[in-house]
This record gives C-alpha cells, sequence and structure tokens, in this order.
C-alpha cells in the first residue's frame, strides 16, 4: 500500500499546484478586470517626476471627461489624441490569446480601412 501511496504523491502534488496556478490566475484576471492601458497620450515635458504625475493625471481626467460627454471625435478631429489606443489591462495568457484576434481583425478591416485613407 506504501509503494501506491508514493507513486500517487507527485501526481496529487502536480494538482494541487495546477489548482494553485488556476486559483492565482483566476485573482490577476478579477484584479485588472477594472484597469485599462491607454497608449499614446502625449507625455508632459517637464522634468519633475511630481509634475508629471500632475500632468498625466490630468490629462486622464480630461480623457475621461471627454469619454463621458462623448467630445473625443472633436478631439480627433482637431489633430489631437487621434492616435490614442484604450483596451482593458489583460494578464500575460490573456494578451497572448488575444493576439492571434487582433491580427485577424486588422486583416479583415485593412482593405477598409485603405480605401477610407
Amino acid at each position: 500500500m506504501d509503494q501506491i501511496r508514493t507513486n500517487n504523491e507527485p501526481m496529487d502534488q502536480a494538482v494541487q499546484e495546477a489548482i494553485q496556478e488556476d486559483k492565482a490566475a483566476g485573482l490577476d484576471i478579477e484584479r485588472k478586470q477594472t484597469n485599462v492601458i491607454i497608449h499614446s497620450v502625449p507625455e508632459s515635458d517637464d522634468d519633475s517626476e511630481n509634475q508629471n504625475k500632475t500632468d498625466d493625471d490630468a490629462t486622464v481626467a480630461y480623457l475621461l471627461q471627454c469619454f463621458r460627454t462623448q467630445e473625443l471625435e472633436a478631439e480627433k478631429r482637431d489633430g489631437n489624441w487621434s492616435t490614442i489606443f484604450v483596451h482593458q489591462d489583460l494578464t500575460p495568457e490573456q494578451s497572448e490569446a488575444r493576439k492571434p484576434l487582433v491580427a485577424e481583425l486588422k486583416a479583415r478591416t485593412a482593405p477598409v480601412r485603405k480605401g477610407i485613407q
């Protein structure tokens, strides 16, 4: 009986490790659920770290206000922020799963975008 139990211990340990990894991944997803990443927002020109943070906070607040009031299209037409991208913060696994979907979307919309430009 001891022999059988010894042989199952590595499997039990592997199952427990897999369960722990799944729990950790679930917690990571839950933590990131309300986060967003904003790309291509203009950087502050100030050298002070505190001023940069203040400028960044003001820029993000203004961006969110534009979203709330649906004025972002006006900002884009004026030439400001025409290349900003906002997306959800993803885990590395989610990000890897998203890559082929983004590539497919780009391939499908490339002819449409080419015709618009």
